[in-house]
């Protein structure tokens, strides 16, 4: 048994290895009173094991926290603990975590929704908490975790940028490492964090080239590799990433953060003057294209590795009255009614 100091600046007592008890100060001083405490009652035999039946929700966002901080981004962090302050509001921070039920959950949604919150940021929230949940079920101070269950959002037809914008875009761009990242991801209608993982031994350049995706889910899917997408690439190379990156006060390329991607494109639609756009937007461009262009709703799934075709189905937007008739046209489905009927008759 030990005490010592995380790097948040709060004292925790190790007991036994893999089991720690946070003392939740920074006093060194009062750390050391608590630790000697719980060392008599663990030398008594009254400290077998942590009872985990009486922590609140108060307690556990402290850990929760303190756990994620190092770990991610700080915008991870404060997302988690935007979520657990808002349920904490709700429910209370002295409620004890296997007091959370389903029915709290909901009022709290339905106490969000009455402050005119929007369903996608109560849904943002609960994705959050969720993975709060859950963690607490990993670390047992939870048995089972509480079902939450997702606001129905008004469906929002993606943004995608015409063919004039994007000439305009990569007109602009004055950077050749980034111009390959926009042009790539137009192509194949990858992620952000794909594009970023993608490496050369993921890479095949024979007579169909393709590109092997580590999706969500860690789940891998084939993403065929259009001629611009396979320029786009650049230099051949045999191992390491496809998209690295020359920085300032960096001796050599490297990979880069994935916000340093979404922070480059917004400057440059900054610079451009469209407004109103991200980076995800190339993704959605890259399929709305794909499905004008008569590319079938389950390729074009496949390619994007959507989980669900409802998912992909949004993209159908884009056909207008115009495009719909000229695809029944090329279907000839005039033609097969005009055989149903004749046979009727």
């Amino acid at each position: 048994m030990k005490l010592f100091c995380h790097g948040n600046g709060y004292w925790y007592i190790r007991i036994r290895r893999g089991v720690e008890r946070s003392t939740r100060t920074r006093d060194k001083a009062k750390a050391q009173r608590i630790f000697r405490q719980v060392e008599k009652e663990w030398l008594e035999g009254r400290l077998l094991r942590l009872d985990t039946s009486r922590v609140t929700l108060g307690e556990f966002r402290q850990e929760y926290l303190d756990h994620r901080r190092p770990l991610l981004s700080a915008g991870t962090v404060r997302r988690d603990d935007q979520a657990l302050r808002s349920l904490a509001q709700v429910v209370g921070d002295g409620c004890l975590l296997r007091s959370i039920t389903p029915r709290k959950i909901t009022q709290w949604s339905g106490a969000l929704a009455g402050r005119n919150v929007k369903a996608v940021t109560i849904n943002s929230y609960l994705r959050h908490i969720r993975a709060a949940l859950n963690t607490a079920v990993e670390w047992a101070k939870l048995d089972q975790a509480p079902r939450v269950k997702r606001l129905k959002e008004p469906q929002r037809r993606p943004r995608h940028f015409t063919p004039e914008q994007m000439d305009e875009l990569l007109r602009a761009e004055t950077n050749p490492e980034r111009v390959r990242v926009w042009t790539f991801t137009l192509w194949t209608g990858a992620r952000r964090q794909e594009v970023i993982d993608l490496t050369w031994e993921r890479i095949s350049l024979g007579r169909r080239p393709k590109a092997r995706m580590i999706g969500k889910g860690n789940k891998e899917r084939v993403v065929p590799l259009m001629p611009a997408a396979v320029e786009a690439l650049g230099e051949r190379r045999d191992i390491g990433p496809v998209f690295i990156f020359n920085l300032r006060r960096e001796k050599r390329p490297r990979q880069v953060h994935p916000d340093s991607i979404t922070r480059w494109f917004k400057e440059l639609l900054d610079r451009v003057g469209i407004q109103g756009y991200r980076f995800h937007d190339l993704r959605h461009t890259a399929a709305t294209y794909m499905v004008a262009r008569g590319v079938d709703l389950r390729t074009v799934q496949a390619i994007l590795g959507h989980a669900d075709i409802t998912t992909t189905m949004i993209y159908t937007h884009i056909l207008s009255e115009d495009h719909l008739y000229d695809a029944l046209l090329k279907s000839n489905f005039a033609g097969k009614m005009q055989e149903n009927e004749n046979r009727d008759q």
